[in-house]
């Protein structure tokens, strides 16, 4: 499970969709359940810096 907060959690979760078996969101946090967590991790690469 990996949990991100911060950002728009439904554009994150559009992001990582395809990686992940599941998806919550609970306020600004998203929780995703992924089978190769290294995947969505690629995915997040870089976004901290975006504007």
């Amino acid at each position: 499970m990996i949990e991100i907060y911060g950002g728009n959690p439904d554009e994150l979760g559009a992001l990582i969709r395809p990686y992940v078996q599941r998806i919550e969101v609970s306020g600004e946090t998203l929780f995703c359940y992924a089978p190769d967590p290294e995947q969505v991790l690629v995915q997040l690469r870089g976004r901290e810096t975006e504007k």
